[in-house]
């Protein structure tokens, strides 16, 4: 059995590495737009993407399939969304205002940590163009 794996993520974490786990065992670390393919005698095996805190779900692959890593676009926006509540709380006069969008941003900085450890990372079947 062969699984083909491309990491496709972008400037998002691009200077370093990620971990690729096959059946929960480190199999290769990949940089950005690095290719592995698995070999396997079983059918089908787990696949799961991790880089620090960051992770993927478990992903169950059959044989002769292609995957690419990608960033979550939500957890990207939630993130970005964040930092820009975060950053305009700190340039308001009002202080009503300022706490509102502190308490926005710093709430969807916490939701971002917490689904990051998941779901920062999709492992997303490969369609040809």
């Amino acid at each position: 059995m062969e699984v083909k794996i491309t990491r496709k993520t972008g400037f998002m974490g691009g200077t370093t590495s990620v971990s690729l786990l096959v059946d929960k065992q480190e199999e290769v670390k990949l940089h950005n737009n690095q290719e592995y393919i698995i070999e396997s005698a079983k059918d089908h095996v787990t696949v799961r993407v991790k880089q620090w805190f960051f992770g993927s779900k478990e992903l169950s692959v059959n044989k002769n399939e292609q995957y690419d890593i990608k960033v979550n676009p939500i957890c990207l926006l939630l993130l970005y969304a964040g930092l820009i509540f975060v950053l305009s709380a700190g340039f308001m006069n009002q202080p009503d205002l300022k706490v509102i969008l502190a308490g926005i941003g710093l709430g969807s900085l916490i939701a971002t940590a917490v689904m990051s450890l998941k779901s920062w990372f999709i492992l997303q079947e490969h369609h040809l163009n």
